[in-house]
């Protein structure tokens, strides 16, 4: 598989930071002796996305090689992308002394790319940024989800077409001016998968993404917790299973599926405690369904939370949820799998992409038939351990993008 040639010669700029996703890569490069600079166009309010809130080594004020240069709104970046890139690009003149020879683009910032200079530039997006934001059939369900609040309705329904139609051939012209694009396996997104096939045959290296950075919990205890006591069960799965409101179904997480499994396990065993994350579009539809199948009194609700007191909430846990939907395993399921916890997921998607072998320690489950079974396993302490080090073992030997340095990058 072709990988992304870099010049040591030259800087590397990352643009666009969801999730602090895209530093795993940007240190990666630093180990290796290129000189990155990595923009952060987040408040500090969003702890999700800033990378001191990820990786304890990195402390702020940043160091000279991270920038902050903060949007009230990345989607603003979409007004005019040519406007941006020349700013962007007089900022960073500001920074950097060696000419630039790669820059990397996340979310809106990847929109900029007709407008930057003639070196290699990276898509390396998140998955809605192409899928929700490049997809040009999809402009009537994304006009419902954008425009649902009631001061957004105001806008005639003729205006809210054009302004999106404009916003998503800007996006979709910032993906076919770049020269490679990483997103994720074949049969993540059905609507991915169709849209990376168009932008193939325009030219662009599709380079799937299937690894993942443990440098943000590699400081963390992960040998095995027995616990004789309370189960302690922890799903932070976004509440994504009715209402999409980006249009794209391929996103359901199955989380009616996962509290009715929990549900039907609480009737015969309520010795636990379940922990879930207040986020997501269906999170009242999950807290009535909750109530009416009688397990409210078994959990406990967390608000959205710096990334430390997510690792705390795995450290306690006994066994841990992802999406058991359409959609596929994430960051939330493949720490858990570092950490040595018992994974109830879906992992079709991997399997079937063939990253990961079919012989691999997740908990398969499709159904709340399957997550009740799982239940009744894992609830023996002798099952989670063998399971959760055999987590361990297949995190390292598949997940660990140090393990595959070249992976996406020609490194040398």
């Amino acid at each position: 598989m072709k990988n992304i040639p870099l010049d040591k010669s030259k800087s590397i700029v990352f643009m666009g930071s969801m999730n602090a996703f895209p530093m795993a890569y940007a240190l990666q490069l630093r180990k290796y002796g290129y000189e990155v600079f990595y923009i952060v166009d987040v408040p500090q309010s969003d702890m999700l996305s800033r990378p001191e809130n990820h990786y304890s080594f990195i402390e702020y004020p940043y160091p000279d090689w991270i920038i902050e240069w903060t949007l009230p709104l990345q989607i603003i970046l979409l007004l005019s992308p040519k406007i941006f890139a020349t700013l962007l690009s007089g900022m960073l003149k500001k920074h950097i002394n060696k000419t630039i020879g790669c820059y990397v683009l996340n979310g809106f910032f990847i929109s900029l790319s007709p407008y930057l200079p003639e070196v290699t530039r990276v898509a390396m997006s998140h998955g809605s940024d192409l899928d929700v934001w490049a997809n040009v059939d999809n402009i009537d369900e994304l006009r419902k989800g954008v425009f649902q609040a009631k001061y957004m309705k105001i806008i005639p329904v003729f205006m809210q077409n054009l302004l999106l139609k404009n916003f998503i051939a800007k996006q979709k012209k910032g993906f076919q001016n770049c020269h490679f694009l990483n997103y994720m396996p074949p049969g993540y997104n059905k609507v991915g998968d169709k849209i990376v096939s168009r932008l193939q045959n325009d030219g662009i290296c599709y380079i799937p993404r299937s690894h993942a950075s443990f440098a943000c919990v590699a400081d963390h205890n992960r040998d095995y917790r027995e616990n004789t006591s309370t189960l302690q069960i922890f799903s932070g799965v976004r509440f994504l299973y009715q209402n999409f409101p980006r249009g794209n179904t391929g996103y359901n997480k199955g989380n009616d599926k996962i509290i009715e499994g929990l549900a039907r396990y609480y009737q015969i065993n309520q010795n636990i405690s379940i922990h879930f994350v207040e986020k997501g579009t269906d999170l009242l539809a999950a807290k009535q369904l909750c109530n009416k199948l009688g397990l409210e009194a078994a959990i406990t609700w967390h608000k959205e939370m710096p990334f430390q007191d997510l690792i705390a909430l795995y450290q306690q846990s006994d066994i841990c949820f992802d999406q058991v939907g359409d959609h596929c395993i994430s960051a939330i399921g493949v720490y858990a799998l570092w950490f040595g916890k018992p994974l109830i997921a879906d992992d079709r998607v991997f399997v079937d992409s063939g990253y990961w072998p079919d012989d691999n320690p997740v908990c398969k489950a499709k159904n709340s038939d399957d997550i009740f079974g799982w239940l009744c396993r894992l609830s023996d302490n002798e099952e989670r351990r063998k399971v959760s080090v055999a987590s361990r073992i297949f995190a390292d030997r598949y997940l660990d993008m140090e393990k595959f340095p070249n992976a996406m990058f020609q490194i040398t």
